[in-house]
């Protein structure tokens, strides 16, 4: 009796991101520094080139590459931060240098992922999405998105923001139009290394020039750390230390189940890995969510004791804190919580709630369909308040309500909840624990941070675990790669 094994992908995903990562990295030091980015561009290309020759040996093997691993990673290149400009200068001169560098990046993903898609066979397509609902619901929302270039102040950045989650669309479809379930799979893991290679970059800046990438803050640990090129906050450094904790911790638990981290020593690596980098960041927002996931993992691994001690545990914190506080030595453990900060700033959530407020009367312009995704925010919001390098309401769904509306927000939402409880449905009767842990720390981000409503690698990875949880439909049918690609 044969049996088939599933082509080992491992290798080259990790290698194909690693090396469009750094060209993407040379590239952009090059745009910042004109001159002297020259010979990290060439180090970029050798490194490209030495890659693509390891990478070229395993096509054979590897059906579709360039539909599902090539344009994935240009795609989330393409929304890599390379340089902040302000709403003057991003309203003078939409596409800078770095601008193109973005376009094209973006623009031949999506390409990629469009032929994938024509390739094959699109009315079967269409019915084997049948039971990824919240797909159907996110692709509506999009489409309002566009639909935001008729009221917007400025419609070339709403056009833009709407041609990266088509492009976004595309490439994952493309991935399960060409391989189905295992491309769904493919395209997971190229987001896991991505995140990893990512906060690599963080580190080597912190190694190699510690003097601006440790910001200097009050707490007892005095220092977060940022990344400078591509440049990368400590919000969303801490974000993405959260994401792998729990990538690892859910992967040793259900091994077998999840490929991406395909050893148990590698889980507790990737776990320890996010740990050091939440910490380093000092993110609140990834504290939260480190507890709710502990609490949502006790939850659909049934350890009901444990959760119940857990909660009264909370509940005490919750109702007799500041008296333990004061008899205990615990101060030192508030600062360190709140970063330095008084009690009365970290309540107002760092100044975010002055945002907020400032974006009200702006969506009350166009409260059905919004002012713009991501261009309301910017230009008539922050840029009156004098937050010109400020590139978003650092919420959500205070963003998707200002850009897209009552309408865009309600899709969001929906499809946010069905994701979720599909995910949740699935962990508790013993299926996969990746997505609804990924999907909950998504939306714990969502409430101080963006994740969901324009494209990103957060956006990519809700979308590919809104398609690991969708009801099964048709079985799919084999399909052949790209032309060129094996």
């Amino acid at each position: 009796m044969s049996t088939r094994t599933a082509p080992r992908t491992g290798p080259s995903a990790a290698v194909t991101t690693a090396a469009t990562l750094a060209l993407g990295v040379a590239a952009g030091v090059g745009v910042a520094f004109g001159g002297r980015g020259i010979a990290l561009a060439g180090a970029g290309l050798l490194v490209v080139v030495l890659g693509a020759a390891f990478v070229a040996r395993r096509v054979a093997a590897r059906p579709g590459y360039l539909g599902i691993e090539v344009p994935a990673v240009l795609v989330l290149v393409s929304a890599l931060v390379w340089r902040l400009r302000d709403t003057t200068s991003l309203a003078s001169q939409p596409l800078d240098a770095a601008g193109l560098l973005r376009l094209a990046t973006l623009g031949l993903g999506g390409l990629l992922g469009f032929i994938a898609i024509t390739r094959g066979d699109v009315r079967s397509l269409l019915t084997r999405l049948r039971g990824a609902r919240p797909l159907w619901i996110y692709i509506a929302y999009v489409g309002l998105v566009i639909l935001g270039m008729i009221p917007s102040s400025f419609p070339l950045l709403t056009m833009f923001r709407a041609a990266s989650l088509v492009a976004g669309l595309l490439v994952l479809l493309g991935a399960f139009q060409i391989a189905g379930d295992e491309g769904v799979w493919r395209l997971e893991k190229v987001l896991f290394w991505f995140i990893i290679l990512h906060l690599a970059t963080v580190w080597f800046w912190v190694l190699a020039t510690p003097h601006q990438a440790l910001r200097h803050t009050n707490s007892p640990f005095p220092y977060r750390i940022e990344g400078l090129f591509p440049a990368m906050s400590t919000d969303r450094i801490g974000e993405y230390g959260v994401i792998l904790f729990f990538w690892g911790i859910a992967s040793w638990i259900g091994f077998g189940k999840d490929r991406v981290v395909a050893s148990k020593w590698r889980s507790v690596a990737v776990s320890g890995f996010g740990a050091v980098c939440l910490l380093f960041a000092q993110y609140r927002t990834g504290y939260v969510a480190m507890a709710a996931g502990i609490l949502l993992l006790l939850i659909v691994r049934r350890k009901w004791i444990l959760m119940t001690v857990l909660a009264a545990l909370g509940t005490t914190v919750v109702l007799f804190g500041n008296t333990i506080a004061d008899r205990l030595p615990a101060s030192r453990i508030t600062s360190f919580l709140l970063r330095g900060q008084s009690l009365a700033l970290a309540s107002k959530l760092s100044g975010r709630d002055t945002l907020w407020s400032a974006a009200i009367p702006i969506w009350k312009h166009s409260p059905i369909i919004g002012n713009g995704l991501e261009t309301a925010s910017r230009v008539d919001v922050l840029s009156g308040l004098g937050r010109g390098f400020t590139s978003t309401l650092h919420s959500t769904w205070i963003e998707a309500l200002v850009g897209t509306g009552l309408i865009g927000a309600a899709l969001l939402i929906a499809a946010v909840v069905v994701t979720g409880w599909r995910a949740f449905l699935m962990a508790i009767r013993g299926g996969r624990i990746v997505p609804v842990l990924v999907v909950g720390v998504l939306a714990i981000r969502s409430v101080t941070g963006t994740s969901f409503e324009a494209f990103s690698l957060e956006c990519m990875l809700f979308l590919t675990m809104a398609m690991v949880v969708r009801k099964p439909g048709s079985r799919p049918r084999p399909k052949e790669g790209l032309e060129g690609d094996g």
